[in-house]
């Protein structure tokens, strides 16, 4: 026999002997017998298994028979579960594992143990699993969308000189708990305020790669514009009189690597 756990009032005898009691033993399951008849109403419980039922008869003149022995499987109920992350950034595919029934649905309508899905919002996904003699179960699983977004960042100074150092702050929408810095495509730096010394004039492409707590993405590039301000100095007098001060012709110079 086969019932779903959980199932009340199942029945079960045998053939009756006029004058005969009977003595039941139900394993996983609690019974009624009546002045130790040939039949019971059983009540199953909620774990599924292999159970076994055994009777055995006792005759009018008190001989005791060989047991009977029948099992019953006793089937597990649906019940709808599903497996996968709660919280994911914005734009996320993730994994979401269907579990508890021998078939299952999800909302989309997919019948696949596993769905995956690339989640932009706030998004709820339902399972359906059922048992076509043992009913049906759903299961729940929201999924909330983490933002993270590096705007930009700025260097102090906003142009700087070559020799000069500077220093980089990203701006973003959450603390920052991971960054790499990148100066050309070369790696540099993997503080959160990292500072450099360019030592060339030119334009660099300065970006910024960085990990939000959560776990969530993003990055964010511009151009440092990078100036020579060179300047030289060449005196137009010489006073050779000891006082220190142009006693010698000399060339001086700043911002010349």
């Amino acid at each position: 026999d086969t019932v779903c756990a959980g199932a009340r009032g199942e029945e079960y005898r045998v053939l009756s002997t006029p004058g005969s009691k009977y003595f039941w033993n139900v394993e996983g399951g609690n019974f009624i017998n009546s002045n130790n008849s040939s039949n019971i109403s059983v009540d199953w419980g909620l774990t599924p298994g292999l159970k076994k039922i055994i009777v055995v008869e006792q005759n009018n003149k008190g001989c005791f028979g060989d047991s009977i022995i029948t099992y019953v499987w006793v089937k597990p109920l649906p019940n709808a579960r599903i497996a996968g992350p709660q919280i994911v950034c914005r734009g996320e595919q993730v994994s979401l594992k269907a579990l508890g029934g021998p078939n299952i649905m999800w909302n989309t309508g997919s019948t696949e143990p596993e769905l995956k899905v690339a989640i932009d919002y706030d998004s709820s996904f339902m399972l359906y699993a059922f048992d076509n003699m043992c009913g049906i179960d759903s299961a729940l699983h929201n999924i909330d969308v983490r933002e993270f977004e590096v705007f930009s960042f700025s260097n102090y100074p906003e142009s700087p000189k070559i020799e000069e150092e500077v220093t980089f702050t990203p701006f973003s929408n959450d603390n920052l708990l991971l960054a790499s810095w990148y100066i050309n495509d070369e790696y540099f730096s993997s503080d959160i305020n990292p500072q450099y010394t360019f030592n060339k004039p030119g334009d660099y492409n300065v970006k910024v790669e960085a990990f939000n707590k959560a776990g969530c993405f993003d990055s964010a590039s511009a151009i440092v514009k990078v100036i020579n301000d060179a300047r030289v100095f060449i005196p137009t007098a010489i006073t050779s009189n000891n006082d220190r001060l142009n006693d010698n012709f000399k060339i001086s110079y700043s911002g010349i690597a």
